[in-house]
Formats: C-alpha cells, structure tokens, sequence
C-alpha cells in the first residue's frame, strides 16, 4: 500500500442513509425495533435478560431489519441472511453498553480501515463483507448505538457509503 496517497483524495459521493430511503422511512423502519435500542441508559445489557433461544430470534429480527433497510428480501438471498444472523449472534450485538465495546467492533474497525485503504489507493470501492456490515448496521442504525466523539472509523464508514452499499454486497 502506498502510504503517499493523500486521505482526503477519494473518488466518491458521499452519502449517510440507503439512497432509495427517505428520512422519514429510514426512522419508521428504526421504530419497529425501538425494544433493541438503547432505553437502559447504557447501564445493562439487553443480552443478559434473553435465553439463547431468544437471543438467536431477536438477532434474526435485527438482521431481517437491516436487510430491510438494504432494500432486499431475506429469502432471495437465505445463505448470506443466515451467515448474517451468524455473526449477530457471535458478534454479540445484544450484549454491550457501547458502540465501541461491542465485540465485533474490533474486526469490523480493521476490515472498515483496510477497505479504505484499499479504496484511496486504487480508486475502487472495497467495503466489508456483509455479516460484518450487517452485524454493524444492526449496532448502529436499529440499536441507536452512536459512536463517541473521536471515533475513529465512523468517518470512514461515512465516507465509503457503506452502510448504503449493503444490498450490492449481499447480492455479491
């Protein structure tokens, strides 16, 4: 990688929400899961209430509610839904305090800071495969999760679109 291409080169339009959403529907989908988002003031965690029959059927409602968000149907695309709502279990997006406490945070930060790179210095776009995206989204978007000032990676994740380039890399 060559460390001389300047950071704020990029060859992209940015954009933080799906294109095909408005504000407005972005927040009705939010609202259908309200319950996962943070009403606890971060001062326990949603996962410690749930058995583990539960917990794997809330994160297969996040993760049909992120695919939503992406504009594509859980069933025309079941391998790469079920290997989302894999990594939502194992990734334990029911059980933190934080966005970056999540324990999926770490993987997500390395893969989100190696596509930028990537994207800087060949002009092409590389984004995160779509667990961990989704998986992201689910912390993010429906959980209302939102980063500390400093947050190192949100710019980025801003700066590539990716949350809006799901459905592209769900259908990949």
């Amino acid at each position: 990688m060559n460390n001389k291409t300047p950071k704020n080169q990029h060859p992209l339009v940015f954009e933080d929400i799906p294109q095909h959403l408005s504000n407005e529907e972005v927040e009705a989908i939010r609202a259908k899961y309200q319950r996962y988002q943070r009403g606890y003031d971060g001062e326990d965690k949603l996962a410690d209430v749930l058995s583990n029959e539960d917990y794997i059927g809330c994160c297969k409602e996040l993760t049909e509610g992120v695919v939503e968000l992406a504009g594509v149907k859980p069933d025309d695309h079941r391998e790469c839904f079920e290997a989302c709502v894999g990594r939502c279990v194992s990734s334990k997006v029911l059980g933190m305090r934080t966005w970056s406490k999540w324990s999926g945070y770490r993987r997500f930060a390395e893969l989100v800071k190696d596509a930028a790179a990537y994207t800087r210095e060949t002009h092409m776009i590389y984004l995160p495969y779509a667990p961990v995206l989704v998986a992201a989204i689910a912390v993010r978007t429906l959980r209302s999760f939102e980063p500390r000032p400093g947050d190192e990676i949100t710019p980025l994740i801003t700066d590539l679109k990716m949350f809006d380039r799901l459905q592209g890399i769900i259908k990949c």
